[in-house]
């Protein structure tokens, strides 16, 4: 569901992508599934970026670094690139 959501926001459909990264970050949670709870909390950062909520963004990175310092990960790959895309966006520099 990730990678459709990833999918549909390369295309610029971002209700579809917001739909299925929502899907996927419920399973996620449901499961017990934190790293990649986490992993779908950054795609969702993206998303939420994209349509223009900048405050939601900003939450789910936020969420995603505390799920990745959970698991022993604070310095996940996708922190670091989502922790440049939303400074540029937002005007600011992210962090932990």
């Amino acid at each position: 569901m990730a990678t459709l959501s990833e999918a549909y926001l390369s295309l610029g459909e971002l209700a579809q992508a917001r739909s299925q990264i929502d899907q996927a970050v419920r399973l996620q949670t449901e499961f017990y599934d934190r790293n990649g709870r986490a992993r779908s909390l950054c795609q969702l950062s993206r998303v939420l970026l994209a349509m223009g909520d900048r405050p939601g963004a900003g939450q789910a990175w936020r969420e995603a670094a505390a799920l990745f310092a959970e698991l022993g990960n604070p310095a996940a790959p996708e922190l670091d690139t989502l922790r440049a895309e939303l400074g540029q966006r937002l005007g600011t520099v992210m962090r932990t």
